[in-house]
């Protein structure tokens, strides 16, 4: 396991200690102990089903949210995500309006427009077949995890919108590949 990995676990951690308090965040990090440097991708996703699915049991949705949501802020806010988002934010001063934008981009950019809804895709699974791009990656293809991970990708999709659009949205997951469906889908609500 990663630096990179440690950290992530740490800042879910530290986000229910933050929101919930050290009860639930100890139940949640429960076995976190076992994960060492030199933990495979199918061990860190496997704790990491374990763990979402006792955060499912411990706090409502709406707390969940409150956890998950801002870490795909932070994640938004470095590497590459960031480079993503500020690329973004250019290329929408191109257009004289959003709709032009998002004319323009649907296609390249993967998305679909409905009324006031737009549907942000991903559907290229990332490199060697996994179903997600972060911890969740090496969760056998049989398995499923629970919706509650993917609201951190909820979060950063939320930013990157938001920054691109330069105002406040909803934004709902409507589905993703490591809980069972073909692709991540978002509805960000204009």
């Amino acid at each position: 396991m990663g630096e990179h990995e440690v950290f992530l676990i740490n800042e879910i951690g530290g986000s229910i200690g933050n929101c919930v308090g050290e009860k639930v965040k100890k139940e949640f990090m429960k076995g976190s102990e076992k994960l060492t440097a030199d933990s495979s991708a199918r061990e860190i996703a496997e704790w990491l089903k374990g763990a979402m699915e006792r955060l499912d049991e411990l706090v409502d949705e709406e707390t969940r949210i409150r956890i998950m949501e801002p870490l795909g802020y932070h994640c938004a806010d470095g590497g590459y995500p960031r480079k993503w988002i500020d690329e973004a934010v250019e290329e929408r001063k191109k257009y004289k309006n959003v709709d032009e934008f998002l004319e323009a981009k649907a296609e390249e950019w993967g998305y679909a427009r409905e009324g006031d809804v737009v549907y942000h895709t991903i559907s290229k699974p990332p490199p060697g077949g996994a179903r997600c791009v972060c911890m969740g990656k090496g969760l056998p293809a049989e398995e499923t995890m629970s919706r509650t991970y993917c609201l951190c990708s909820r979060g950063l999709v939320k930013r990157y919108w938001e920054e691109v659009l330069g105002r406040p949205l909803k934004v709902e997951l409507v589905h993703s590949a490591i809980s069972g469906a073909e692709e991540c889908k978002f509805a960000v609500h204009l």
